[in-house]
């Protein structure tokens, strides 16, 4: 599949896929919860956004956790950050917990 490929050929693609985790990893993929998407837009997993060079936080999951974010669960939340692009972020949480 190139990429620039048709709404057919993605279709087409994820058909294959489908038949593939059926038949050799006896996997089924939920219908209304497989969504195709433009590979720029990411694949959404597990509270992160992946893209093709790097990980960025989900939106929701940054936004909840800037909410939550105190002294006893600093540490958990910067471990979530290490896993993704999120120098900055973890920075500007470690701030705001010093200044609380």
């Amino acid at each position: 599949m190139s990429p620039r490929a048709t709404s057919k050929e993605t279709h087409l693609g994820g058909n294959l896929c489908r038949i593939f985790l059926k038949d050799n990893l006896k996997w089924k993929l939920h219908e209304r919860k497989t969504i195709v998407r433009k590979l720029g837009q990411g694949i959404d997993f597990l509270g992160y956004v992946m893209l093709p060079h790097h990980r960025i936080l989900r939106t929701k999951t940054k936004n909840r956790m800037l909410k939550r974010v105190n002294k006893k669960n600093l540490s958990s939340y910067l471990g979530l950050l290490k896993h993704c692009n999120g120098y900055i972020l973890t920075q500007d949480i470690v701030k705001m917990i010093s200044l609380q």
